[in-house]
């Protein structure tokens, strides 16, 4: 939905608002998922660094991102159409989790169901 933020919002702010929110909603969704992976795949004695090596390349990925951003918009802002600067930061960030989703399901082993 955050691709569209910025279509919507030149017909009026609170659509960018509410797609945005939207976005941010499916957000905390997925982090929520996440979370739990390590602890669905992994033993007990590893979940923990599993988990901490994660988020320590999130962290990592996340600076990079935003110096990105940052880049992006100035280099855009330079050119005369910051417009465009942010539309393909909405972009990439609506296909981030596509393209997510189809790395974690190539590396992640088949799960099976248990029987209890």
């Amino acid at each position: 939905p955050v691709i569209f933020a910025q279509a919507v919002g030149h017909v009026s702010m609170w659509f960018a608002v509410f797609f945005i929110g939207l976005a941010a909603a499916g957000h905390q969704a997925w982090g929520a998922n996440l979370m739990t992976t390590p602890s669905d795949m992994f033993p007990k004695r590893v979940v923990a660094s599993v988990a901490g090596i994660g988020w320590m390349i999130s962290s990592i990925v996340s600076l990079c991102f935003s110096k990105l951003v940052g880049y992006l918009l100035d280099h855009f802002k330079a050119a005369g159409s910051i417009g465009k600067g942010y539309f393909i930061v909405f972009l990439y960030c609506g296909c981030a989790y596509l393209l997510a989703w189809v790395v974690f399901n190539m590396l992640a082993p088949k799960m099976k169901k248990v029987e209890i």
